[in-house]
C-alpha cells in the first residue's frame, strides 16, 4: 500500500511538471517551488523555454523543406503550437513528430496548407524509411527466371522501409526544388505519387506514375501480382505492366517472392 501511494505521488508530480511545462497556464508544482526557493519561477522558465526550444528544433530536424517553405519565423511558431499541443509521449525523439504533417491540415484550410503537409507527409515518410529495419533486396534477376504463367500468383513481401504516397500537388518536385538554396521555381503543377524506401544504405525518393501507386500500395497490402494488375488496371488510366516492373525492379523494394510451384527466391 505504501509503495501503492509513492507511485501514484510520483505519477501526479510528473503530470504536473508536465503540465505546468507545457501550459502557460498551469501551476509550478510545489515541490518544484519549494525546492527552488525564490527564484523557481524565472528558473523553472528558463527550463520550459529550453524544453519547448529542444522539441521545435527535432520537429524542424525532420522536416525542413517544410520550415523552408514556410520561413523560420512562421515555422517554429507552428512547432510551437504543435509541441505544446503534442508533446512528446516515449524519451525517445527518433518518432516525435509523426503527427505533424496531420497537425499542418488541422489548422489551415488553404491549399497551400495542404501542400505543405503533403510536403511534410513525405519528410515523415523519409525519417520512417531511414528507421525502418534492414532487409536484404532479391537480386534483379530472380524476376527473369520466372515462367509467365506463374507470375499472376506471386505473392511479394516488400522491404520495410516502402512508403508510398499519392498528392495531388507536385510533392517531389517542390521537396527536390527547395534541398537546397539553388532556385526552386517549378516549370509544371501537376499531380504526383512518391515512393519512398531504404533498399541499402541510403534513403531514396522516387517519382512514380499513379499507375505504379496504384500497383504497389495493392501489393503492400497483401494482393498477388495479378490482384495489383486488376487495381491497377481499374484505378489507373495510364497503368502500364512493364513499368511497374521496371519500377518495381529499379528500386530494389522486393525481398522476397513466393508462389505454391516456386520455392522462395533469394539473392
Amino acid at each position: 500500500m505504501i509503495a501503492l501511494a509513492v507511485e501514484n505521488g510520483l505519477e501526479q508530480l510528473q503530470s504536473a511538471f508536465a503540465d505546468a511545462i507545457f501550459f502557460d497556464h498551469a501551476p509550478i508544482p510545489a515541490t518544484i517551488r519549494t525546492g527552488s526557493g525564490r527564484a523557481h519561477a524565472s528558473r523553472f522558465c528558463v527550463y520550459r523555454n529550453n524544453v519547448i526550444a529542444g522539441l521545435i528544433k527535432a520537429v524542424a530536424a525532420r522536416y525542413p523543406v517544410v520550415r523552408k517553405l514556410l520561413w523560420d519565423d512562421s515555422f517554429d511558431q507552428i512547432a510551437h503550437l504543435y509541441v505544446t499541443a503534442e508533446p512528446p509521449r516515449s524519451p525517445v525523439l527518433l518518432a516525435y513528430g509523426d503527427s505533424f504533417p496531420q497537425f499542418l491540415r488541422s489548422i489551415g484550410q488553404s491549399t497551400s496548407a495542404e501542400y505543405l503537409a503533403d510536403v511534410a507527409q513525405l519528410e515523415a515518410a523519409r525519417t520512417r524509411a531511414y528507421h525502418s529495419a534492414d532487409a536484404t533486396p532479391i537480386s534483379r534477376d530472380a524476376f527473369s527466371t520466372l515462367a509467365p504463367e506463374h507470375v499472376p500468383d506471386l505473392c511479394l513481401t516488400l522491404h520495410p522501409s516502402m512508403q508510398l504516397l499519392k498528392s495531388r500537388f507536385p510533392v517531389v518536385s517542390i521537396w527536390e526544388a527547395n534541398l537546397n538554396d539553388s532556385n526552386n521555381a517549378l516549370r509544371h503543377w501537376q499531380p504526383e505519387c512518391a515512393l519512398i524506401a531504404r533498399p541499402h544504405l541510403q534513403v531514396e525518393v522516387k517519382r512514380v506514375t499513379p499507375g505504379v501507386y496504384e500497383f504497389l500500395s495493392a501489393l503492400a497490402e497483401g494482393c498477388t501480382v495479378g490482384e495489383a494488375i486488376g487495381r491497377g488496371t481499374a484505378n489507373a488510366s495510364d497503368f502500364d505492366l512493364v513499368e511497374c516492373f521496371s519500377a518495381l525492379v529499379s528500386a530494389e523494394i522486393v525481398v522476397d517472392l513466393e508462389h505454391s510451384d516456386i520455392s522462395t527466391a533469394r539473392s
